[in-house]
């Protein structure tokens, strides 16, 4: 059984299916939570533009927007002194005051974090059914940036849930190819290009080569 990981663009979709007829096209999840991400911070710009660089609103949206759309953030940290507020604030004290806001803002971080809770622990089986639980609550939030990552649940429901099938125990995805592609970069980068292309591919196969450098 082949799998293809693609991101989400038509095109790459339909040449998989006219040439790749028997493959099953899943879709990176690192482009379905990017464009979950992109919403979340277009909703962000919305809401900063309604305020005066002046306000304490402003603020918190402008200065702090990495706890609205971080997902390895530590909230409870030991609270340090905040000069606006004049007390001392734990990053969650600054997450709660900036949804507190505007009910969008809460909405929205809330379901990027069940989004991404989803994402990291579901399975196979319960995918489509997650899916379609996601796909209604955020059209129920009624904001009108979501609509990309709704457009992108209803069009791309089956290979999203491809996605969380496991191959030798590791989720499908591109991490290894966009690995080889970072490191294939930074080879050429290094080595101010290599013009001449038959050097260029023995000098990135010797260092890709795990065993070049043993004993």
């Amino acid at each position: 059984m082949k799998f293809v990981c693609i991101d989400m663009h038509r095109p790459f979709k339909d040449v998989i299916q006219i040439k790749f007829k028997k493959a099953i096209i899943c879709v990176d999840s690192f482009h379905v939570i990017k464009t979950l991400n992109d919403c979340v911070a277009n909703i962000r710009m919305r809401i900063l533009r309604q305020y005066d660089s002046s306000t304490q609103e402003y603020y918190l949206i402008k200065n702090w927007k990495w706890l609205l759309l971080g997902s390895t953030v530590n909230l409870d940290n030991r609270g340090e002194y905040n000069k606006r507020f004049r007390r001392h604030m734990t990053y969650r004290d600054l997450l709660n005051a900036m949804l507190s806001i505007h009910l969008d803002l809460q909405n929205a971080y809330e379901l990027k974090e069940a989004y991404l809770l989803f994402n990291a622990t579901g399975s196979l089986d319960t995918a489509a059914q997650s899916l379609d639980e996601f796909y209604a609550r955020f059209v129920e939030t009624n904001i009108p940036e979501f609509a990309d990552f709704i457009s992108a649940i209803y069009h791309w429901k089956e290979e999203i849930i491809n996605s969380f099938t496991i191959v030798h125990g590791r989720r499908i995805s591109n991490g290894i190819a966009e690995s080889l592609n970072a490191k294939i970069q930074l080879i050429i980068y290094n080595s101010k290009g290599i013009h001449n292309c038959e050097r260029r591919k023995k000098r990135i196969i010797y260092a890709l080569n795990k065993n070049s450098f043993s004993p």
